[in-house]
């Protein structure tokens, strides 16, 4: 019979410890609900597309150039030398 209240007591522990921390939690996330965080969460959202400002500066430093681009060019430019070459001969 003393197991059984053990038990039952620490279940009850045990109820008592996630009831804390969900209100806890809830209090927390009460506390987010502040004039900073909404204006900066609104800052965020009305803020421009970093991706674009991103793409282009990546342009003006790489010229959006890619390895296989590269590879065509330099077989435009080898196949135009030995054109030129051709028309020399």
């Amino acid at each position: 019979m003393v197991d059984h209240l053990k038990k039952r007591l620490d279940r009850l522990k045990i109820m008592a410890e996630s009831a804390k921390r969900r209100t806890e939690l809830y209090s927390d996330l009460a506390k987010l609900d502040d004039k900073n965080t909404t204006r900066s969460l609104s800052a965020l959202n009305k803020a421009p597309n970093p991706g674009i400002l991103a793409g282009r500066y990546l342009d003006k430093i790489y010229n959006g150039s890619k390895l296989m681009d590269v590879g065509n060019h330099t077989k435009d430019t080898v196949s135009t030398i030995h054109d030129f070459k051709r028309s020399v001969t």
